[in-house]
């Protein structure tokens, strides 16, 4: 089926602007050789995605000439993003990633759909960078569920043989219609 939600990347980047009150251009995905705002900015690296649980069928969607081929499927996924703070310090990572735990944020997330639901603690690497500036540096890993929307195709059963699979203990056919 077609995938129609992914991780709601957009929605935690248009959050993380305004918890943290940069601007745009100023909370970066993190890719090799990026090009780089002016300090100081958030870098957000989507490292991985996890299926939590068993998917949910919904109900068939009816297509316009009233026929039933498809339906979706909601799938519960965890995706784990480090959160880098450049040119800036620890405190200043600790305090966004506490508003994003504020109710204001928790109802953007719940309007969105997304949830950032742990964190860990944040680590400050600060040090040298080329070999001669210092940069204050932090980062922390967010884990935030979420929910993939996916169209199936829908297969219908209309007959099974039940003498095919248990032998001989059973002499008709039944037959299974509607789908």
């Amino acid at each position: 089926g077609a995938l129609e939600r992914r991780a709601p990347k957009q929605a935690l980047h248009d959050l993380l602007c305004t918890v943290s009150g940069y601007d745009s251009a100023h909370v970066i995905d993190a890719y090799p050789n990026a090009p780089r705002p002016t300090v100081p900015f958030l870098s957000v690296n989507y490292r991985s995605h996890q299926t939590e649980a068993m998917a949910e069928v919904g109900k068939p969607i009816i297509n316009a000439d009233g026929t039933v081929t498809t339906r979706q499927v909601k799938v519960r996924r965890t995706c784990y993003c480090e959160v880098q703070i450049i040119g800036s310090d620890a405190d200043a990572l600790s305090l966004i990633i506490d508003k994003l735990f504020l109710p204001t944020s928790q109802g953007v997330m719940m309007a969105a759909d997304f949830s950032v639901y742990d964190t860990d603690a944040v680590q400050d690497i600060s040090g040298v960078v080329n070999k001669a500036t210092y940069e204050k540096r932090a980062y922390a890993d967010l884990r935030v569920r979420y929910t993939s929307l996916l169209t199936d195709d829908i297969t219908d059963i209309h007959e099974v043989d039940i003498g095919s699979i248990v032998g001989d203990l059973a002499e008709d056919t039944v037959t299974i219609t509607g789908g």
